[in-house]
Formats: structure tokens, C-alpha cells, sequence
């Protein structure tokens, strides 16, 4: 708390990190997560290698077992700072790394 009052007070603002992707809520026999809908294009996602369709069960060290959690496990990573990234993507669980960026969008 003392930190976002310390980024409000110098900056005026919050910037959140992004991955530059939206997700849907999925769980089924071979993941519970959040799945990638779309991956913005030149986005932290896309350069890391995460696709359409990958199901995120796991960012750094938080377990992502639906969209909200995917929300949650991003707003603690910090921007600039390589961060693993666990997809099921065909039933085979991958470890990419990502790059969080600045999220400008608000």
C-alpha cells in the first residue's frame, strides 16, 4: 500500500503491467485456466510466444485457475522484469518467459 501511495503522490497515476493479451475462464480435462483469446500483435505475449488458444495455468509463482486470477497473478509482476509464463498448449505443458510492459490503455 505504501508503494502505490508513494507512485500516486510522485507520478499522479498507477501503471499497471500488461502482457497484451485477453483470456476466457476454461476447465476441462486437461487444464483449468485462463485461456488466450486474442494476443495483441507486438505485444509482451506475442514476443514471448504465447498463441491463441494456450490455456495460462501458471504465472511466476501464482497458480491462474481462471481469467480473474490471470488479472490478479499480471498486476504483480513488474514491468521490464522477465517473468515464466505456464501454457497448456496441445495437452503439453510449456514455460515461456514474457516481458511485462506498461499498460497505456486506460
Amino acid at each position: 500500500m505504501k508503494v502505490v501511495a508513494q507512485t500516486l503522490i510522485k507520478d499522479g497515476k498507477i501503471v499497471h503491467p500488461t502482457l497484451g493479451i485477453s483470456t476466457r475462464s476454461v476447465s476441462n480435462a486437461i487444464a483449468s485456466g485462463a485461456q488466450v483469446a486474442n494476443v495483441k500483435a507486438g505485444s509482451p505475449a506475442q514476443k514471448g510466444g504465447i498463441l491463441e488458444n494456450d490455456v495460462i495455468v501458471k504465472i511466476g509463482d501464482r497458480k491462474v485457475a481462471d481469467s480473474d486470477e490471470f488479472v490478479v497473478a499480471v498486476r504483480q509482476l513488474t514491468i521490464g522484469q522477465d517473468a515464466p509464463v505456464e501454457v497448456v498448449r496441445e495437452g503439453r505443458h510449456v514455460t515461456l518467459t514474457v516481458k511485462p510492459e506498461p499498460d497505456t490503455s486506460s
